[in-house]
């Protein structure tokens, strides 16, 4: 969205596992997430459901189950669950509408080949081309077995790309 608003003051931007347009859901999944993601049982779906996100195995996200507890205890605070659905529902038509704003800037988009967001047959990868599409110098890099999180499941590897990319920006 900055890099939108002010395009001259961005050298290049990093999309990981990003959202950046609508996506149909089957026919039926968007009652069902509606009435799993109340104030009762909202907590514990979401705590699974992220947990599905993360697909190397064993994970080395030694904390998860702790985390995924926490998470749980916050989701159950006031607005926080609601806050999640609407999230799942927003619409990223503005996202999507803004990228011709940013064609020209040097793009790296980045996704785990196994994100379970992304399902087949379209899948991940072709989520990736599509961003990447999008920018007249962009390239993506499928990061293998990770999911929805591979800057966490393969923090060394996405690190490294990132940086590479990096030392191809004219920063001043």
């Amino acid at each position: 969205w900055a890099a939108a608003e002010r395009p001259s003051q961005i050298k290049g931007i990093v999309l990981v596992d990003a959202f950046v347009r609508d996506h149909p859901m089957p026919f039926g999944v968007p009652t069902l997430l509606r009435s799993l993601l109340n104030r009762w049982t909202g907590p514990s779906f979401w705590a699974t459901y992220y947990k599905s996100l993360y697909t190397i195995q064993p994970s080395p996200v030694s904390d998860l189950k702790d985390y995924c507890k926490t998470l749980k205890v916050n989701l159950k605070e006031s607005g926080r669950i609601e806050a999640v659905r609407e999230q799942i529902f927003a619409s990223k038509a503005n996202c999507e509408a803004r990228l011709p704003a940013i064609r020209s800037l040097p793009a790296l988009v980045i996704f785990g080949d196994k994100d379970p967001d992304f399902p087949q047959p379209k899948g991940p990868e072709t989520e990736a081309q599509w961003i990447q599409s999008k920018f007249e110098t962009g390239h993506h890099v499928m990061i293998e077995g990770a999911g929805h999180y591979p800057q966490v499941e393969s923090a060394a590897a996405v690190a490294n790309h990132i940086l590479e990319f990096l030392s191809t920006l004219r920063i001043a």
